[in-house]
């Protein structure tokens, strides 16, 4: 997931960095450093928590 859909996503759904970086067992900062950055591995699992909120 690209950057820009990961922002456009979490807040489509109201959905903070903290709250995913909670569910991912990894610091707010991480979540938005993957979301600039683009972190592949972490990237995935921030996909997968956002569809959770489904």
């Amino acid at each position: 997931m690209k950057p820009e859909r990961i922002q456009y996503e979490l807040k489509l759904r109201k959905i903070t960095q903290r709250m995913i970086a909670r569910e991912c067992g990894v610091s707010d900062v991480q979540v938005s450093r993957v979301i600039k950055h683009c972190d592949q591995r972490m990237s995935r699992h921030i996909a997968e928590a956002i569809s959770a909120h489904t």
